[in-house]
């Protein structure tokens, strides 16, 4: 699968169950290894074989399944959100330790930029409301050279008030110029948050919506079609 993203540019990922959404996630952001396709972001092509090697080219996953793939919730919400990058908060930038202090400091700067509710950074992030563990993961990702942010299921397990703030984040990291590819299984949410959709069917991309056409109704239709299209093939 090969895709185009511009700066501050908001794509979402629709398709149904077992389309390869969240497939394409983890192979743009290092999790698995991808053998195909080009991903361009702001003109350079990223191709991460790491997780690590892709957060140095400025692409970050906040995935799906957060409390299982990406929490560290037996630590601190000032640990969750300094983890991406200790570097800076290092005494002398080869030493294995950090100072506290930095790290609380800026641990305080995130949760006040997205508004992360809670009684301290040292409160344990499990304690948090799953909406403002979701802020976590993204304030995370801020703390690096961040370019691509993909957001898997971005308001899964959340409440409304939770949501609207998230999509708050999403334009204000867009209007920053980060690009952002945002994957829902809401329609209705795509359509109201993205720029342009990309429909996708068996792990490739089958169409692409923006402007006037990009409605719930033509993107629900595009993802049907072509699985009808498809069951038609191996039919005849």
């Amino acid at each position: 699968m090969s895709f185009t993203m511009h700066h501050g540019e908001v794509v979402g990922l629709a398709g149904l169950v077992g389309a390869g959404r969240t497939e394409v996630a983890r192979l743009i952001a290092g999790v698995d290894k991808m053998d195909a396709g080009t991903i361009l972001v702001h003109g350079k092509e990223l191709r991460a074989r790491s997780v690590a090697e892709a957060v140095r080219q400025g692409a970050a996953l906040v995935p799906g399944e957060r409390r299982s793939e990406a929490l560290l919730p037996q630590h601190s919400v000032s640990f969750n959100l300094n983890v991406a990058n200790l570097a800076p908060l290092r005494p002398v930038r080869w030493l294995p330790f950090i100072q506290r202090s930095r790290a609380r400091a800026r641990a305080r700067e995130l949760t006040q930029r997205l508004r992360i509710k809670i009684a301290n950074v040292s409160q344990p992030v499990s304690e948090l409301s799953g909406g403002n563990q979701q802020k976590v993961l993204i304030a995370r990702w801020l703390t690096t050279d961040l370019k691509l942010l993909i957001l898997d299921e971005l308001s899964r397990g959340v409440d409304v008030g939770s949501r609207k703030e998230i999509h708050r984040i999403v334009r204000e990291l867009s209007g920053a110029g980060t690009a952002i590819i945002a994957i829902s299984s809401e329609v209705e949410e795509l359509v109201e948050l993205c720029d342009r959709i990309v429909v996708m069917s068996e792990g490739r991309a089958v169409g692409e919506l923006e402007g006037p056409k990009m409605t719930q109704e033509n993107v629900i239709a595009l993802c049907y079609r072509h699985v009808e299209d498809d069951q038609q093939e191996a039919e005849g």
